[in-house]
């Protein structure tokens, strides 16, 4: 979406359709683009709503707008315009976003695109994908239209689109991210203020990140990384519980979680005696790789770790790698600093998982 956005500079602009499943990331991915399109642009990003409008079409020169904008709800007005009488004629009055969206650039994000039921609004919609204008109003040449959408698979609500439409934007299925993708974004967000113990569950279980439902209509939730998310902030801000799990992630997957938080280990004897890092089970081998990576950055803890560590890396160094991700990313240099000239086999191999995983 950058590229296409940069390389069609002095062109006539495409718009864009992201389909794919609920909750893996479309709507973020399209706010951080546009942020990030801002700053190259050397312009205030904003976020935009109706009371911003005077102050930014008072120095349009200044801002780069983001306007989402679902097209569930709405109303053909609300993607035209009002028509008003005007000296025996009818004119259309432009809306205050249609205004700031033909006089900034920015990025224009028309989501729920394929799940509005009524025809008007879809055609209205189609126009503005089309031919970039609101009503008879122009959008500005550097505006950028996303469109965004579930499709049928995932959503009953969903439909498919007119070839004569489909064959007129850049459509782009979007995957939803690895646990990686996901783990690196919520460090960069939320920094240390959600609970990793979701991140070594999702390790454990790679493919429950995403778990929607076999039917297209449900009244449970369901796991994706929207979901997880919502719960690894809400168990930093200690709201926990089985029906607290339930609510954000649905009954199977919070039974799992609920049995995966409830893995005893003793990580006191564990350092003291590592020669039991061999006999854990491989849910126990994630709690202990969690517990490692709280501990290392603490005062102390490289010293105390390090047996085990040494055990770890002589018999499956897959399980450093894992520690490594576990660790807020901002504690990780501190590491291996605390590490150098004392575990030179240890330093070494996290040293290149670090490199490898382009986390530092």
């Amino acid at each position: 979406m950058l590229r296409l956005y940069r390389s069609q500079k002095d062109t006539k602009r495409t718009s864009v359709l992201l389909l794919g499943g609920p909750g893996i990331g479309k709507t973020t991915a399209v706010e951080e683009a546009a942020r990030e399109l801002a700053s190259e642009a050397g312009r205030e990003f904003v976020d935009y709503d109706d009371r911003m409008a005077d102050r930014i079409l008072g120095d349009p020169e200044k801002y780069f707008v983001f306007h989402n904008l679902p097209l569930v709800g709405v109303e053909p007005v609300d993607l035209t315009g009002h028509p008003r009488p005007d000296d025996g004629r009818v004119k259309y009055l432009p809306l205050a976003w249609a205004e700031v969206m033909s006089r900034c650039p920015g990025m224009l994000f028309l989501d729920d695109f394929l799940d509005t039921q009524r025809p008007d609004v879809m055609s209205a919609a189609y126009r503005i994908t089309l031919e970039r204008r609101i009503g008879y109003v122009r959008l500005h040449p550097d505006v950028q239209v996303v469109a965004a959408s579930n499709t049928p698979e995932y959503s009953v609500l969903s439909q498919m689109m007119p070839p004569p439409l489909a064959n007129r934007l850049a459509i782009v299925q979007v995957d939803p991210p690895t646990v990686r993708e996901w783990a690196e974004w919520m460090d960069r967000t939320y920094k240390d203020g959600w609970d990793r113990r979701v991140l070594a569950y999702l390790m454990r279980f790679e493919d429950h990140l995403f778990r929607p439902p076999k039917e297209t209509e449900t009244l449970q939730e369901f796991g994706s990384p929207r979901s997880w998310t919502a719960l690894a902030l809400a168990l930093a801000n200690r709201v926990n519980g089985s029906e607290v799990f339930e609510a954000f992630v649905g009954p199977e997957l919070a039974v799992k979680f609920k049995a995966f938080l409830e893995t005893e280990v003793d990580l006191e004897e564990l350092l003291s005696r590592p020669e039991g890092w061999g006999r854990l089970s491989v849910d126990a081998k994630y709690i202990v790789s969690l517990m490692l990576a709280n501990l290392l950055p603490k005062k102390g803890g490289v010293e105390k770790a390090l047996p085990l560590l040494e055990k770890m890396e002589q018999e499956e160094r897959e399980w450093l790698v894992n520690t490594v991700l576990l660790m807020p990313a901002s504690a990780r240099g501190k590491v291996l600093s605390s590490l150098a000239g004392r575990g030179e086999k240890v330093l070494s191999a996290l040293e290149q998982v670090i490199r490898d995983s382009a986390m530092l």
